[in-house]
């Protein structure tokens, strides 16, 4: 019994050592807060200051998920796969 035991621990031992680990990887920071969408003015009421401010507003968020995707770009040419366990 012993010897199936130690047998049964022994493959266990070696089938895990085969499984790769892999370790959370920490997503640069800011890349989580949302991201402000402009209000679109009303076509019936809008100034020219309100559609400035909209069009303003809307660039602002596009600079910022340019911004966001290429930290993202730069961040995953970085990252490179975990190597498997040496046997």
């Amino acid at each position: 019994m012993r010897a199936i035991a130690l047998l049964l621990a022994i493959s266990l031992t070696a089938c895990a050592r085969d499984i790769p680990r892999y370790h959370p990887i920490a997503v640069p920071t800011g890349l989580t807060a949302p991201v402000a969408t402009p209000e679109k003015p009303d076509p019936q009421r809008a100034t020219q200051r309100d559609v400035a401010r909209y069009l303003i507003e809307q660039h602002q968020a596009l600079t910022t998920c340019n911004a966001r995707l290429t930290v993202i770009r730069q961040w995953s040419e970085q990252w490179t796969r975990p190597t498997a366990p040496k046997r």
